[in-house]
């Protein structure tokens, strides 16, 4: 996981789904699904510990996400 505070991640060549990673404390990291549903973008945001975000972000790059612009 990245140490910026705010980072996403893609699966590489594809702007969707995007999960942004957002650190509130030291101990919380906002998540935001961003992905499509038909037409429509949708978003779900949770709030996970910092160790559960670190082996999410685990998955996701076993998975073939990489770092990606934020959405703004």
């Amino acid at each position: 996981m990245p140490s910026r505070s705010s980072f996403a991640l893609s699966p590489r060549g594809q702007v969707f789904p995007r999960f942004a990673f957002l650190k509130i404390t030291a101990d919380t990291v906002a998540v935001t699904h961003h992905h499509m549903d038909g037409d429509t973008l949708r978003k779900r945001t949770d709030r996970l510990s910092t160790d559960t975000a670190i082996r999410f972000c685990t998955v996701l790059d076993g998975l073939g996400y990489k770092e990606c612009p934020g959405l703004g």
